[in-house]
């Protein structure tokens, strides 16, 4: 095996374990491990599709990694739990920039009075990554929904919720 495919391996499985991370840490509401996933200064964080649809608000767009971890921290501790698994993952690394894509089926859960109590969301994450000191960090993050499941709503209600947590 050549030293470039081993470098390419390495670099392959270091993003996956970098998306990974990021899933577990949201679904935790550990925000600094999700937020050490995230690159320092200029993002593009692009959700618009999933947050116009289940929120109303054009909130799903982020620059800055500190306000979109805040952003989710906002709205996440008020759902009684979620999911969110990732699937066939495909790396394109060329130096120190990457070009993922994988699938995302996001559950999410909240024991509520005013109809079912979860939503399932199934879509595709695009990322760009690049290479930093202490390993791979995302760069540019979007989301297309390919189809719901559930109660739409609910994520307004983890809204109001989480709010009344603070």
């Amino acid at each position: 095996m050549t030293d470039d495919l081993l470098r390419e391996l390495a670099d392959k499985r270091a993003l996956d374990d970098m998306i990974f991370r990021a899933a577990l840490a949201l679904d935790k509401r550990d925000w600094p491990a999700y937020r050490s996933c995230l690159a320092d200064g200029a993002v593009h964080f692009d959700f618009t599709a999933h947050t116009d649809r289940v929120v109303g608000k054009h909130v799903g767009v982020e620059t800055n990694p500190d306000r979109w971890v805040e952003k989710l921290a906002a709205v996440m501790p008020g759902f009684d739990g979620s999911q969110h698994l990732i699937t066939n993952t495909v790396h394109a690394v060329q130096g120190d920039t990457a070009e993922s894509e994988c699938f995302v089926l996001a559950d999410h859960f909240l024991n509520n009075d005013v109809g079912d109590r979860s939503i399932t969301m199934g879509g595709i994450y695009t990322f760009r990554s690049v290479r930093a000191p202490a390993g791979w960090r995302i760069q540019r993050w979007h989301l297309r929904p390919l189809w719901y499941r559930g109660n739409p709503g609910l994520y307004q209600i983890a809204a109001e919720k989480a709010a009344k947590l603070k």
